[in-house]
């Protein structure tokens, strides 16, 4: 090394600046090897061996021009090339290995250099080193390209660590000790919004976890925990342990289940809606039922007020016409009037509701009582129905409480509704009237068509309902 004394300052820094570029290069290089998914032990040994190599020539370059500028003509340091035998050694068996034309060049411009061949090449050793190290730098150059293009098209270490990085959900894995090794982006800032440092031990981040003050228990799962961080935020965390063949490592796995939680709450809400809509439901359906059995209860009152009352009526008026010579023809009206009433309160025979009406009205003109119709019963027949069972009911009460002899029934309907009224000449109260079972039942019988009835004794006493269409 001692021929690089007679070199001139000009030629130093030029053999300084080539060095250290080569050494810049040999620095990314070795970086671009770490990172890698697969680490190369042998590739690996061979790039230190090589920056050390140029580490330490561009320190003795360096120096001995700071030493020349001083004017001590004084080597730096010892020779230590013969260092360089273990990388060209190195290089050649890459260079067999993987066949490639880098390490072939690589280890060739070590030998250069070497000490054994000083006496061969004298006065060229900086000639030597120049053509060393370009050879260096443009392989570490032509290298440094190749991996740039495989990071971009291929996976190593570093594009696995974006694409941890660009998940939605937080990974963190630990190796012995619970210290952490790996921890993306989303885990730092999802255990940041909580009040705690990614790089805790991973035991003392699971208690803290666990004794969270926003922690929701009731949802937590064997294996996770439910959190609430801040801005409406829900986080789900699991901790389990892992195997990479025979390294065991502890994962935290951190996932923003916000909008699932949400979801989870209103399905919440929505299925106790639910439950109280069925409990109403239930009441109303018990109420129906208790309403349904109160309408049959009056409708079975109501229609046994109208054939015990009409049939006692009709018995009362013949028993009335006998006199003292018994009439035959009398007596069986009356048999069968009490002979059928026990059919009659539990069957209704199938007979349209004008076909009913007209029986009713020759029933009451056979025991003596005038009746006038005027018009005809409306065309919907649960309304013809209706009035039919109320005319039943008002016949009854005009003979058994008024002694009428003639009775009128008036039917009129329009657009808007269907009328029917009942007066009769028997005896008129000077006051309202007052309503008793009968008269209930028949507006009981209006509830449903929504219709209403008005009573009037004024001259007559008459009845009139009135049923919207």
């Amino acid at each position: 090394m001692t021929e690089l004394i007679g070199l001139s300052n000009l030629t130093l820094n030029l053999l300084f600046a080539l060095f250290f570029l080569a050494l810049l290069v040999s620095c990314l290089l070795i970086y671009f090897v770490l990172t890698g998914i697969r680490l190369d032990k042998a590739n690996t040994a061979f790039e230190a061996l090589l920056l050390a190599w140029l580490m330490w020539v561009s320190w003795f370059i360096g120096a001995l021009k700071d030493n020349l500028f001083n004017g001590l003509i004084l080597m730096p340091g010892a020779d230590l090339r013969l260092f360089l035998v273990p990388a060209a050694v190195l290089g050649f068996y890459l260079a067999v290995r993987t066949r490639r034309l880098r390490f072939w060049l690589s280890a060739l411009a070590l030998l250069v250099v070497l000490p054994v061949f000083d006496p061969l090449s004298a006065g060229l050793l900086g000639l030597r080193l120049t053509a060393s190290g370009a050879v260096l730098g443009l392989l570490g150059l032509l290298e440094l390209s190749r991996r740039l293009t495989d990071f971009r098209e291929n996976i190593t270490g570093l594009s696995v660590k974006e694409a941890l990085d660009r998940l939605p959900d937080g990974l963190l894995y630990a190796g012995k000790g619970y210290r952490p090794v790996s921890v993306n982006r989303r885990a730092r800032e999802m255990l940041g919004s909580l009040g705690l440092s990614a790089y805790d031990r991973v035991d003392v981040l699971w208690n803290a976890l666990s004794c969270h003050p926003n922690r929701v228990p009731e949802t937590d799962s064997p294996d996770g925990l439910l959190i609430r961080a801040g801005e409406g935020f829900c986080y789900y965390i699991q901790k389990y342990p892992i195997a990479v063949g025979r390294r065991s490592f502890t994962q935290l796995y951190l996932r923003d289940v916000t909008e699932e939680f949400h979801v989870a709450a209103q399905i919440r809400d929505e299925n106790r809606q639910l439950e109280e809509n069925a409990r109403e439901l239930k009441r109303l359906l018990e109420l129906a039922e208790k309403n349904a059995w109160r309408k049959e209860i009056l409708n079975s009152r109501a229609r046994l007020h109208d054939v015990l009352s009409q049939r006692l009526s009709l018995t009362r008026v013949l028993l009335g016409s006998l006199g003292k010579t018994p009439d035959v023809k009398r007596i069986n009206e009356i048999k069968g009037l009490l002979r059928n009433i026990g059919q009659d309160l539990f069957y209704e025979p199938e007979l349209s509701p004008q076909v009913r009406l007209e029986q009713l009205i020759q029933m009451y003109r056979t025991i003596g009582t005038d009746i006038t119709c005027a018009g005809r019963l409306p065309e919907p027949n649960d309304i013809a129905d209706t009035f039919v069972k109320i005319a039943r009911e008002a016949f009854s009460n005009a003979l058994r409480h008024a002694g009428a002899s003639h009775i009128l029934l008036r039917f009129r309907e329009d657009e808007s509704s269907c009328e029917m009224s009942v007066s009769n000449d028997g005896y008129c109260p000077a006051g309202p009237p007052k309503e008793g079972n009968g008269m209930q039942n028949m507006r009981a019988r209006l509830e449903p068509f929504g219709g209403k009835m008005e009573v009037s004794a004024q001259r007559e006493f008459c009845i009139h309902v009135s049923v919207p269409r």
